[in-house]
């Protein structure tokens, strides 16, 4: 049985109430209908309405307290440098990197993308990536000499 109009009202008013998003509503009770919850269904009980109306206020508080979730952004947090045989290592500045690497007697890796960073969500990014990931969290350069040289990322940018 399709929702109807009065309760789609009464959940987009749901949302509303929350975020002030009137399409949210909408995408609420198009999930409700594709997951077979029934509300207000003439052939069911008094008690089986009630359950199927508490599955659906589930899912529109489950989907409201993940959407006020805030967004992680994710940032830089270390330099890193790769080696020639693909070992990622970390350090306060990439020539910590380097002696570390040269200490394990190994050579760091010859190309420009071989010296990036490592993320909050431990991922390795090249200067320019980690440039764009700077950005986009809002984080300004620490370097007020030279922010950001040239669309790039430097462990001086950082600290």
């Amino acid at each position: 049985m399709a929702l109807k109009n009065s309760q789609i009202k009464q959940l987009k008013e749901l949302a509303q109430e929350v975020l002030d998003d009137s399409d949210f509503g909408e995408q609420i009770a198009e999930y409700i209908e594709q997951s077979n919850i029934k509300i207000n269904d003439e052939t069911l009980s008094d008690e089986q309405n009630r359950e199927q109306w508490e599955k659906a206020y589930n899912i529109v508080y489950d989907e409201i307290s993940r959407l006020m979730q805030p967004e992680e952004k994710e940032i830089c947090i270390c330099a890193a440098v790769i080696t020639e045989d693909g070992i990622i290592v970390q350090g306060h500045r990439h020539c910590d990197c380097i002696h570390t690497i040269r200490r394990m007697r190994k050579k760091p890796k010859s190309d420009s993308l071989s010296q990036g960073f490592i993320t909050s969500k431990n991922r390795y990014v090249n200067r320019i990536q980690g440039y764009k990931l700077q950005v986009k969290a809002g984080i300004k350069s620490i370097d007020k000499k030279h922010p950001y040289l040239n669309g790039e990322l430097y462990s001086e940018d950082l600290y």
